[in-house]
């Protein structure tokens, strides 16, 4: 017994080394639903010049301008929007687009984006710089989504934007008819209101370093909540999705965020809150 007990040890290392892994996979076992929002895309008018890459002046570079919206290019609809753009986005599947940002958010007044596009205000991209001619605003963001297929998720702006201010944006799109944005909407071509289901109670708001009009954890969730109770006046059926923390700073002050949003934001009904830091929607 006692040779036993000495000599096999000394064979685990061979019959380890002997052994085959097997992978299987059952593609009819189902262990949850995947919520189709994840395959959605965001998009925001970043500029890029040479002057911030560290290259030549001369170079420039929009993600939104000249590219996606290009009413010069052979490509383009009758919008403006590459049919090439469009075209990929339908074979991707595309089920939901984000706009219209992103850190541009933040310093964004929607009233820049409608009516006659030759009367609309010039702007400084606060958040990339360059200028913005503001030629993609609502209307033509919503002909967008109904190109692709795709459901409309707009961020409003929580950081200098103010409450009145979303809760208009809500009015212009949501609001049948009789009040003065739902009229101004009808008045610019579109009387049929857009019912908007999804929108963004704000974009990063925690990254003080960079965002305009950044707030902390509570600061945060009390104008959150308050625009969430002001927009779902306007209209009751909208759902809203709350930012998670995107400030990846080691002194661990993301950590603080995400509970305070899910608990204090979340008792609305029909809250998604997004995490950057997850990766992930989660519906409460």
């Amino acid at each position: 017994m006692k040779k036993i007990l000495i000599s096999f040890p000394s064979f685990i290392p061979l019959l380890l080394f002997a052994q085959t892994a097997t992978i299987k996979i059952d593609v009819t076992r189902t262990i949850g639903e995947v919520d189709p929002k994840i395959y959605g895309v965001f998009m925001e008018p970043i500029h890029f010049n040479g002057r911030r890459m560290g290259l030549s002046d001369s170079v420039e570079f929009n993600t939104l301008y000249g590219t996606l919206y290009d009413p010069s290019s052979p490509f383009a609809d009758e919008n403006g929007f590459r049919k090439d753009y469009i075209d990929a986005m339908k074979e991707l599947r595309i089920t939901n687009m984000r706009w219209p940002g992103g850190n541009y958010l933040m310093g964004y007044n929607w009233e820049d984006g409608i009516g006659p596009k030759d009367q609309r205000p010039k702007r400084i991209n606060l958040a990339w710089g360059g200028t913005d001619n503001n030629h993609v605003g609502t209307d033509e963001w919503i002909q967008l989504n109904k190109s692709i297929g795709s459901e409309n998720v707009v961020c409003v702006n929580l950081g200098l934007g103010t409450i009145n201010d979303a809760l208009h944006w809500v009015e212009y799109c949501n609001y049948p008819k009789g009040t003065y944005y739902s009229d101004l909407r009808a008045t610019y071509g579109h009387p049929e209101p857009y019912n908007v289901k999804l929108w963004d109670l704000g974009n990063e708001v925690d990254g003080a370093p960079w965002e305009l009009g950044h707030k902390n954890a509570d600061d945060y969730v009390k104008i959150g909540r308050e625009a969430a109770k002001a927009m779902k006046a306007v209209d009751n059926s909208i759902k809203f999705v709350a930012s998670g923390s995107s400030y990846y700073e080691p002194t661990g002050q993301w950590v603080d965020l995400e509970p305070h949003c899910i608990e204090r934001i979340g008792r609305y009904d029909q809250l998604y809150f997004y995490s950057p830091l997850l990766g992930r929607r989660i519906s409460k």
